[in-house]
């Protein structure tokens, strides 16, 4: 049985691993890129600011019932919250960070970089 998937799932992969486009696209472009921020699925309403962020990020385009979580590096969960306009990140390390949005919508993932 010969599983299938969407570009958009290989891209958002490729996003959170550090990849600007999906592996075996290109052999030239395979090399990592800085991306500064990424968007697959989901409403274009969902901003995360500031970027770079000191600790305290605030969110747009967030609802009552909107999950926000936000992962590391690994893809590991670092801090979440449910319709919250606000993430306070100032106990975590500095780095890049990736900021995902799931609502009824779809899912929106954007990618923060902390310097405190």
């Amino acid at each position: 049985m010969r599983t299938l998937i969407s570009t958009a799932v290989v891209l958002t992969l490729c996003v959170q691993v550090g990849y600007a486009q999906a592996p075996n696209e290109s052999k030239v472009n395979n090399k990592p890129a800085e991306v500064v921020s990424a968007e697959v699925g989901g409403s274009s309403n969902f901003v995360v600011s500031p970027n770079p962020s000191k600790g305290i990020i605030e969110l747009s385009g967030i609802t009552e019932t909107t999950l926000v979580e936000v992962l590391d590096k690994n893809g590991d969960v670092v801090a979440s919250a449910t319709g919250s306009n606000k993430i306070d990140l100032s106990s975590i390390p500095d780095g890049p960070y990736f900021v995902r949005k799931a609502s009824d919508e779809g899912a929106v993932t954007k990618r923060i970089v902390l310097i405190k």
